[in-house]
């Protein structure tokens, strides 16, 4: 795995399909049933750094206690030319994708930091969850 963070911190569809990347392509969205819970799966294939990946995001809506939705997230990763037994090459991939979406820094404080200084950005950040800046050669 990734991440296991809400959306607001890291959203696949937001991030790689907004116009600063061009080397993702969205594969076919999967429905998937884990424990009577309907989930939708989102798929991306692209090259970082050489490797093939594929990177699946998992949602799902579920219902909190005092009546908000907390949209779960799992962003799982594979690189297409290494086996699975090559762990060394498919950490070092795991690697790269936390430093290509900057997830060492907390997005959530940053939409709030910004939002404080313009309420325009606020409102932008609250209808584009985990949109973040990747880290990429110009």
């Amino acid at each position: 795995n990734l991440a296991t963070a809400t959306g607001n911190e890291l959203n696949l569809k937001n991030t790689l399909l907004n116009g600063q990347c061009f080397n993702w392509v969205q594969a076919k969205t999967v429905p998937l049933t884990k424990n009577r819970l309907k989930l939708k799966e989102q798929r991306f294939i692209g090259v970082l750094n050489g490797n093939v990946v594929l990177l699946s995001q998992c949602y799902s809506e579920i219902q909190q206690l005092r009546g908000e939705h907390l949209h779960l997230t799992t962003v799982r990763y594979k690189c297409l030319n290494a086996a699975k037994t090559d762990t060394e090459k498919q950490d070092r991939v795991g690697q790269d994708l936390h430093a290509y979406f900057q997830l060492d820094e907390s997005l959530e404080e940053r939409y709030k930091h910004w939002g404080k200084q313009c309420p325009r950005v606020a409102s932008i950040c609250a209808c584009l969850p985990g949109l973040r800046v990747v880290r990429q050669d110009p």
